[in-house]
């Protein structure tokens, strides 16, 4: 008697197309895992936003059948938004929340507290969807450069101590950018402004932001943030509702409210921060020269957004060439380049319409 593989086994040995099979229903549930941490935090999303970040090579009809199935399941559900156009969205259900609530991803330490206010009232339905569009143009801008922006690379509303009190930006972007012996991780904080009517929020959000940057470290060693980060996150505030005309009033303003507070006007001379209307992020792309610099004049504000130069050690500016300048980081960006002409190039973008690089 033959002590092979019987028959019966060897019928229902998996083939290659079983393999493949698997394989991309593996690669779907990912997704769809994915996708739901990404509801989880942003609240509301549209199926072309919830595409630019998991859609990948497929087509958006392939999202969309996503989207309905996880509908189908009771997990997701889309909805319009009266107050934001009538666009439609995406959103948990119940269901999804607290399925979604269980993943790993869904509890970063960095992530808002959950608060029994609904976050579409607290921030609003178009804050929130604005977000997801800022987010969704930094990852497709980084992919046409091969760099490491995901879609979850991207926190809404972190909490970040301050001593007794929190500030909490609109998000918190970290990243691994360049590629070869070039990557380095990019940080930065991102605001939302509406011109005349957030004026004096944003700089309420800034000077938050320069407690961070100013707390003491344990035993007045330094600075609190170096045991987390090794250069300040850059400040990037994102324009909604503002023409291309408006821009020098606005940053004009914008610059006014902010430098009434010494904090801040100290914290804008150190770490770079630019603003740039979201039309110009979403359609051009952060890497574009499209930032407006948000320090007093004469600070040059470049290289890649959150790059190594972001800030000091000591959150004070250097004298002479740092270790790892601002300028240092450009070079890196744009190779070919002397340091002559990239400073002659910031200091001629950072005052004409289109402004700097970050």
């Amino acid at each position: 008697m033959s002590t092979g593989t019987p028959i019966s086994a060897a019928c229902h040995t998996p083939s290659g197309r079983t393999f493949r099979r698997a394989a991309r229903e593996r690669e779907l549930l990912e997704t769809d895992h994915d996708v739901l941490v990404t509801l989880h935090r942003f609240t509301l999303a549209t199926a072309e936003q919830l595409h630019q970040l998991h859609g990948g090579a497929a087509g958006i009809k392939q999202t969309q059948k996503r989207l309905t199935r996880l509908q189908a399941e009771g997990l997701a559900e889309l909805v319009t938004l009266p107050q934001a156009g009538r666009a439609k969205a995406w959103h948990l259900t119940a269901a999804g929340s607290a399925v979604t609530a269980t993943f790993p991803e869904a509890l970063r330490p960095t992530a808002p507290a959950p608060s029994s206010e609904n976050p579409a009232v607290q921030h609003g339905r178009e804050h929130l969807l604005d977000i997801g569009r800022i987010h969704a143009a930094f990852v497709t801008d980084a992919r046409t450069r091969g760099e490491a922006c995901g879609p979850l690379d991207l926190v809404p509303a972190p909490e970040l101590p301050t001593g007794a009190e929190v500030y909490r930006p609109a998000a918190h972007l970290a990243y691994t950018a360049g590629t070869g012996d070039e990557r380095h991780r990019q940080r930065a904080f991102i605001e939302r402004h509406r011109p005349g009517v957030g004026d004096e929020q944003t700089a309420a959000q800034l000077a938050a932001c320069a407690r961070v940057w100013e707390q003491d470290g344990e035993g007045g060693a330094g600075r609190a943030w170096e045991r987390r980060w090794r250069s300040f996150p850059r400040l990037l505030v994102v324009l909604v509702g503002t023409g291309a005309a408006q821009v020098r009033p606005v940053m004009a303003d914008l610059r006014l409210a902010a430098e009434e507070n010494t904090a801040v006007a100290e914290l804008l001379a150190t770490v770079p921060a630019g603003a740039a209307r979201i039309e110009d992020l979403v359609q051009r792309g952060p890497s574009a020269p499209i930032w407006h610099s948000l320090g007093a004049r004469g600070v040059r504000v470049d290289g890649a957004v959150g790059g190594r130069g972001a800030g000091t050690a000591k959150g004070r500016p250097e004298r002479g060439p740092p270790r790892h300048s601002a300028t240092n980081d450009y070079e890196s960006r744009w190779p070919g380049r002397t340091r002559r002409s990239q400073r002659q190039e910031i200091t001629d973008t950072a005052s004409r319409p289109g402004g700097t690089r970050f």
